[in-house]
């Protein structure tokens, strides 16, 4: 594979066919890191952000949800998004990823301090399993990234 996936990278996935629900389209995803060496299938852990939103207003579908905004002045991404922490994050396992790597482009790579408020957002939101939360955070930590106990 000769996609580089880390943890804090940002990639655009064209026609990204993984989704949960809703049309085939393009997506940004965050990687996260690897999957525990432990796990059956290999692969990685990626959030997708999302520009809808209408649906975090008063009265809409996931109004009340712990978000995360990024916006488009920060020089990643091509529009203001959000990180809804209410979703878990995506398993990508590397045969899938190997097979798409036409259609994934790196954007850039987050900084700690915002890394270190998304694995924050996940814990406290309490949607991610814990054994997706202890790789997200192993591999933060392998990155340099400091994780606080709180």
């Amino acid at each position: 594979m000769k996609l580089t996936l880390e943890p804090a990278c940002v990639y655009k996935w064209k026609d990204f066919s993984h989704q949960r629900y809703g049309t085939l389209k393009t997506r940004w995803l965050i990687c996260l890191g690897n999957t525990s060496h432990f796990e059956q299938v290999q692969g990685f852990h990626f959030l997708t952000t999302t520009t809808n939103f209408d649906v975090f207003k008063s009265g809409g579908a996931r109004n009340g949800h712990l978000t995360k905004q990024f916006f488009a002045s920060n020089g990643i991404f091509e529009q203001d998004c959000l990180l809804d922490f209410h979703e878990q994050p995506y398993m990508i396992t590397t045969q899938q990823l190997q097979k798409d790597e036409e259609h994934i482009e790196f954007k850039g790579k987050l900084g700690a301090n915002d890394m270190q408020s998304i694995y924050n957002g996940l814990k406290k939101a309490g949607y991610t399993p814990a054994v997706v939360l202890r790789d997200i955070k192993e591999n933060l930590q392998s990155a340099g990234i400091a994780i606080s106990k709180r």
